[in-house]
C-alpha cells in the first residue's frame, strides 16, 4: 500500500490543527524572522545532489506516488492504527478512528486526494 502509512502518520498528527496553531503562535510576526533565506546555489545543489548517490525513483514508482490514494489505502491505515495508544493531536483515539471508518472514509479520500492534487492542506 503506498500511501497508507504517509495516511496513518496525517490521521495521527492532525494536520488542521498544526496549521491553526502555527498560525496563532506566528501571527504577525514579519515572515523574514521565521523563514529561511533563499539562495540560488543550483551547481552547489547539484553537486551534493551527485555526490551523495541517493536512489533514483523508477518511472512506475513515481507513477504510484503520484496516483490518487484509494479508499483501501485509507482502510488499511486505519486497520494498522495500534489499538489502546493515547490519542493524537486531534484528540481521536485509534478506536474512534476504527469505529468510524466507514463514515470517515469517504471524508480522508477527498481531503487526502484533494492535498496531493493542490499540494497544501486545506485552510481552516
Amino acid at each position: 500500500m503506498k500511501n497508507s502509512r504517509l495516511i496513518t502518520q496525517s490521521i495521527k498528527q492532525g494536520i488542521p490543527k498544526i496549521r491553526i496553531f502555527t498560525s496563532r503562535v506566528f501571527h504577525g510576526i514579519p515572515p523574514k524572522i521565521y523563514s529561511q533565506s533563499q539562495t540560488n546555489n543550483d551547481e552547489k545543489m547539484e553537486t551534493l545532489f551527485k555526490s551523495l548517490n541517493l536512489p533514483t525513483v523508477t518511472e512506475s514508482q513515481n507513477k504510484a506516488f503520484a496516483s490518487q490514494i484509494t479508499k483501501e489505502e485509507i482502510y488499511a491505515a486505519i486497520a494498522r492504527l495500534k489499538a489502546n495508544k493515547s490519542p493524537g493531536m486531534d484528540g481521536f483515539t485509534t478506536e474512534w478512528y476504527k469505529s468510524l471508518k466507514e463514515a470517515l472514509t469517504p471524508v480522508l479520500l477527498r481531503t487526502f486526494n484533494w492535498v496531493l492534487l493542490k499540494g497544501e492542506t486545506p485552510a481552516l
